[in-house]
């Protein structure tokens, strides 16, 4: 049955015009009830086969966790599956696994973070199993929705204007400077390993973020996160992001496009490509359950524009409302604004990025970019 949908929607554009194809076809086949049931019988087994295997994946890696058969049927109760990454962070020592439900993924991580979510679940079903009020589903919608209650918090963060923006960034994030023998040798780490970048004049931010639970780190994560549409990102790295950048241009970049869609800085140009977004986005959509304290230190060529600044100080607001912890570091250089600024006003770094447009004019003429 599920061929003969496609063959029935072949073509056809509107969901009006398929609602009408879909009745013809359902009319022409009770013609023959007989052909109608197999077909509808084979549809049936192919997505009760699918769910099966989903099942049985979930269920063999939580077997190999060593979680008892009471918490494995939970979550399957909840139709969340587990599968294997294929390709973890590179900053990771052990397996990752990323956790689904309701068709989102509300998790990415070790095999320790996985057990300490299935642990959580289990103490929230205890407590609520008295309860008329599900609050493990809910405690499963929120871990999605953080990303519709941080844009709520950006907007209202957006309406406070500049001023106040600086006032907060000052007395809440822990700024250091950058000095001109550190900026150079950054600007010269990134030249030598991503030349197109830096011919570019892409920003590039160094990310550390400490994940704690209970006063006990459970992971570290280091990546570097750029600024830039997708598009031109990809090609400026010979065509694929390496392994220590942060990748968000996968099967989940729809949903990164969807959270980016309205974000402006105060002029209204859009800055849903900016490094700072990114990473924010990692955090929120991979990252949120894992603890309850997180530290945030990221060492940046460029200033931290007002955009930015909104974006990090929106995040931080949004984890007091889930009773979560989050320290945030800067170090940066506040009179570096742009590319343009860069190498005016430091002399070597414009030999730096003369040798970089050199070796990425190479690169493209080797790659055929």
């Amino acid at each position: 049955m599920a061929k003969g949908f496609v063959k029935v929607f072949k073509g056809v554009k509107t969901t009006y015009e398929k609602i009408l194809h879909f009745i013809d076809y359902i009319l022409e086949k009770l013609k023959n009830p007989k052909e109608l049931f197999e077909e509808l019988l084979k549809l049936l087994e192919s997505i009760f086969g699918v769910v099966k295997k989903v099942d049985a994946t979930t269920r063999g890696i939580l077997k190999r966790f060593k979680l008892t058969d009471k918490a494995i049927a939970l979550l399957l109760s909840y139709q969340i599956s587990i599968t294997k990454l294929s390709k973890p962070n590179v900053f990771s020592q052990f397996p990752q696994y990323a956790v689904v439900y309701d068709g989102k993924k509300i998790l990415e991580g070790t095999k320790e973070n996985v057990i300490s979510f299935v642990k959580e679940v289990e103490r929230i079903a205890e407590q609520a199993k008295n309860k008329n009020f599900d609050d493990v589903k809910k405690y499963l919608d929120d871990l999605d929705i953080s990303l519709n209650k941080y844009l709520e918090k950006r907007t209202n963060f957006f309406k406070k204007g500049k001023d106040e923006i600086t006032k907060l960034w000052n007395s809440l994030v822990k700024s250091k400077h950058l000095n001109d023998i550190e900026l150079i040798a950054l600007y010269r780490q990134f030249a030598l390993k991503y030349p197109g970048i830096v011919a570019k004049g892409m920003n590039v931010g160094k990310y550390n973020i400490k994940i704690q639970k209970n006063g006990k780190l459970v992971e570290n994560i280091q990546y570097f996160s750029v600024s830039g549409q997708k598009d031109d990102i990809i090609r400026a790295f010979g065509g694929e992001i390496p392994d220590e950048v942060l990748d968000i241009y996968g099967v989940d970049y729809p949903k990164y496009e969807k959270f980016v869609e309205n974000i402006e800085d105060f002029n209204g140009r859009p800055r849903g490509a900016d490094s700072e977004m990114k990473v924010i986005y990692d955090v929120l959509q991979n990252h949120l359950s894992k603890g309850d304290e997180f530290i945030i230190e990221t060492t940046n060529i460029f200033r931290a524009c007002d955009s930015c600044r909104t974006g990090l100080l929106s995040m931080m607001d949004s984890f007091k409302d889930l009773s979560k912890k989050i320290e945030i570091y800067v170090k940066s250089n506040d009179e570096i604004l742009g590319s343009s600024m860069l190498t005016k006003h430091h002399a070597d770094l414009k030999k730096i990025q003369n040798k970089a447009k050199k070796d990425w004019k190479q690169l493209k003429k080797d790659n055929g970019l």
